[in-house]
This record gives C-alpha cells, sequence and structure tokens, in this order.
C-alpha cells in the first residue's frame, strides 16, 4: 500500500483534536486530525479511500456513527460557518480504514521517526465463498486537549475510540485536513 502525505508538514506544532464538550462516556464528536506538536509531526493517508461514497446511513449503522450527522452539524458550524450547505441523510463521504502519523522519537535522541497507525473499519463480508467475513477493527487513541498535555501525562488528554476517518465532501467546501469521528469514554 502506498501512503501519500496529504497534509503539510509544520515545526513547533502537535497532534491535537478540536473538542467542543467535555468528554464523557460514549459522547461522540468530530474531530480534526490536525498537526500540533512540540515537533514536527507528519499525517499520512492512503492515496485512495478505503471506501468511496459512503452513504450516512451506513456510517450510522455500519461504523456505529450514530451520531454523525449532529457531530458535523457542529463542526462545520464551528470550522466553516461561512458554508450553508446543511449536512443531511443523502450525503456520501471517501472513508479510509487507517491514517498514520509519524513523529519524532519520544526519546528526543537523534533523528529516528515513530509512527502510529490508527485504523477504523466495519465488519467486512468475505469476499470468496468459503473464507470467514472479517469483524470491525475501531482503534482507540489518546487525544490532546491543551498544548501541556504531552508533557503531563494522561493528564489534559482524553481516550476516544475512532469509528470513522474520512474527508470532507467538496460541496462543504476547501477542507484539506482529515476529519475522525470519534467515541470519548470518561477517564476516572
Amino acid at each position: 500500500m502506498s501512503w501519500s502525505n496529504c497534509l503539510y508538514k509544520e515545526p513547533d506544532i502537535e497532534v491535537t483534536a478540536n473538542l467542543d464538550v467535555i468528554p464523557e462516556m460514549n459522547t461522540t464528536q468530530l474531530a480534526e486530525i490536525s498537526l500540533t506538536s512540540l515537533t514536527t509531526t507528519s499525517i499520512y493517508l492512503p492515496q485512495r479511500p478505503s471506501n468511496f461514497r459512503v452513504r450516512v446511513s451506513t456510517l450510522q449503522t455500519d461504523y456505529g456513527a450514530v451520531d454523525f450527522l449532529p457531530a458535523l452539524t457542529r463542526f462545520l458550524q464551528k470550522h466553516l460557518p461561512h458554508i450553508k450547505t446543511k449536512p443531511n441523510e443523502n450525503d456520501v463521504f471517501n472513508v479510509y480504514k487507517r491514517i498514520r502519523l509519524a513523529y519524532p522519537a519520544l526519546q528526543g535522541f537523534g533523528n529516528s521517526r515513530e509512527s502510529d497507525t490508527i485504523c477504523a473499519s466495519p465488519t467486512q463480508l468475505p469476499s470468496q465463498a468459503g473464507k470467514s467475513r472479517t469483524p470491525a477493527y475501531f482503534d482507540t487513541a489518546i487525544i490532546s486537549e491543551t498544548e501541556k498535555a504531552e508533557l503531563m501525562g494522561m493528564e489534559g488528554a482524553t481516550v476516544a475510540q475512532v469509528r470513522v476517518i474520512f474527508k470532507l465532501s467538496p460541496g462543504f467546501g476547501e477542507y484539506t485536513c482529515p476529519l475522525a469521528y470519534v467515541e470519548y469514554f470518561k477517564i476516572r
């Protein structure tokens, strides 16, 4: 599989999510997968989406993104208020099974790089007779809520299950960052 660096590299940034709500068990949110790190981070998407033109109803049932439309509406109102198009059940999105984040090694020695791959994939039916279906797979991710979260361990961070990785359709305007629909878990 070939990967393309779909975004840009910028120094002095860290991976974060833009949050509108206080995370609690089963709270859902649309998170912008953006670059913000104390060091240089790169985000890579596969060159082609895993699934093209996925309907909202499929995102809700197969991916478990039950509040997809309200979350997308909140995101658009906050980040693209000039867009007058309202998301609805007939919208379709290109969906990715995985995204890769590459960043400098945590030890800070030399030029070594680390990477994490985050996956989100619903149950898949077998492509050939006699094969078993592939079970659903939704990774969890630690999402920074503050710029200081990286320095404070888990304080200032939230754990979320990634349900859908996608890009906005052109009808919603120019927005190059991939987005993720996530379900937050409360840390006690």
